[in-house]
């Protein structure tokens, strides 16, 4: 196997020659680097990855930098370290980055998530999903290119900014902010307001209006006091293991 040496892909869409260079790294369990030569795109094959960088190196200052790698592959085929590599490498070159995680953009650009999401929809900004950089077993992270956001950031930022699932998210969290609010009481003895607990049967039964707001608010007192200021939950505790004794 010649591991030094380019092939011109065929179709000079990246997509296509990344393609084959994941096919290729498995078959061949080869290192790949693919790059960009004019209009079209090259693909080298190494052994490893320290062949691979020097070659690079190599061409890099051979050509002054006109010879850049796009994406580097491994075996594995997983280009998401390879997308981010090129992106470190820019970076140290003074370039900017040319892709970047949809959460950062959201960030940096001041962008909100439906609308990155209808400006990839609508084929403004370019993106891929790649492996989760954070939870491997999550669902699929996301890479936008920085330059198609950039250049139409306006048409982007004058999309919706929830989506209607959104908008219903915050409706409902709204009102149930406003249910726990009515429901707050100070305790004396904590000498702090008391919140309705996550959980609890009495707040939902007041949210569904299944119960009154004074009929609530009271139970919730009790329930506080019981478990806060007595010994209710030690008793409890003992009264079951009194019932499994008894049983066993």
């Amino acid at each position: 196997m010649n591991m030094s040496r380019g092939e011109w892909c065929v179709k000079s869409t990246v997509d296509v020659e990344i393609e084959k260079a994941v096919e290729n790294s498995k078959r061949r369990n080869c290192f790949s680097v693919v790059v960009r030569k004019g209009q079209k795109y090259v693909t080298f094959e190494f052994p490893d990855f320290g062949r691979a960088s020097a070659y690079i190196q190599r061409e890099l200052g051979r050509k002054n930098g006109k010879s850049v790698p796009e994406y580097y592959v491994t075996p594995e085929g997983d280009i998401n370290k390879a997308v981010l590599k090129r992106d470190e490498e820019s970076a140290a070159e003074g370039q900017p980055k040319k892709w970047m995680y949809k959460s950062t953009a959201i960030k940096e650009f001041r962008v909100t998530n439906n609308q990155i999401g209808l400006a990839i929809k609508n084929g403004l900004v370019e993106a891929r999903a790649v492996k989760n950089p954070n939870y491997k077993s999550g669902p699929p992270a996301t890479l936008v290119r920085r330059s198609d956001l950039e250049a139409h950031l306006r048409q982007v930022k004058s999309y919706p900014k929830l989506g209607e699932s959104e908008k219903e998210s915050r409706r409902i969290y709204s009102e149930r902010k406003k249910s726990r609010d009515e429901l707050q009481f100070f305790c004396p003895r904590c000498r702090e307001e008391i919140r309705a607990l996550r959980g609890s049967a009495m707040f939902e039964s007041f949210f569904t209006g299944d119960a009154a707001l004074e009929e609530a608010k009271e139970a919730l007192m009790v329930a506080h006091y019981r478990h806060a200021h007595t010994e209710y939950e030690q008793e409890l505790e003992l009264l079951n293991s009194d019932r499994g004794s008894v049983n066993s």
